[in-house]
């Protein structure tokens, strides 16, 4: 019996969770992801994908912790590539994760301040490509390819990072 895709929620993505409840499991997703190595098998795609599209200003959406964009664009500079300066945004942004990260990392990480929802993003800062690390299955079929469209449209690439798999074994 094959189960197809299960829209699900998470409780830190909805408003009535508390900020400090929403910015503790973010900041402990985000941790687990870079500590658990899940992020370490994309430095050579992602480095790719930036040669290829010529990218060198990204778009985070749906940036959470902001550790993915962080966690590449340290691996990038140890490498001695040349590293993409990251705009991170979110619907709920991580006050705590914004001070922290961009304290730490504000020549190549900014971060937008206002709530930014990717599906209704409105004026965006200047950039060359949209990221969306452990993000995208968030959004429904449709609004997933509505979201892909609006970036084709706008004439942006695209780089969409998913380390678990969305459908039961």
């Amino acid at each position: 019996m094959q189960i197809g895709r299960m829209h699900l929620f998470e409780f830190n993505d909805s408003d009535w969770c508390p900020r400090v409840i929403r910015e503790s499991i973010t900041e402990a997703l985000g941790w687990s992801l870079i500590t658990g190595g899940i992020y370490s098998a994309l430095v050579a795609p992602f480095e790719l994908f930036l040669n290829y599209s010529g990218s060198k200003v990204l778009l985070d959406m749906c940036s959470g912790s902001g550790e993915p964009a962080v966690f590449l664009a340290k691996a990038l500079q140890r490498r001695g590539d040349r590293r993409p300066r990251f705009i991170l945004t979110d619907l709920m942004p991580s006050v705590t994760a914004q001070k922290r990260l961009c304290a730490s990392r504000s020549a190549d990480v900014s971060w937008v301040g206002r709530p930014v929802d990717a599906l209704s993003p409105g004026q965006l800062p200047f950039h060359d490509a949209r990221t969306f690390f452990s993000s995208f299955h968030h959004f429904k079929p449709q609004e997933a390819r509505s979201l892909l469209k609006q970036a084709a449209d706008a004439g942006k690439a695209v780089f969409v990072a998913e380390p678990f798999t969305t459908t039961p074994s």
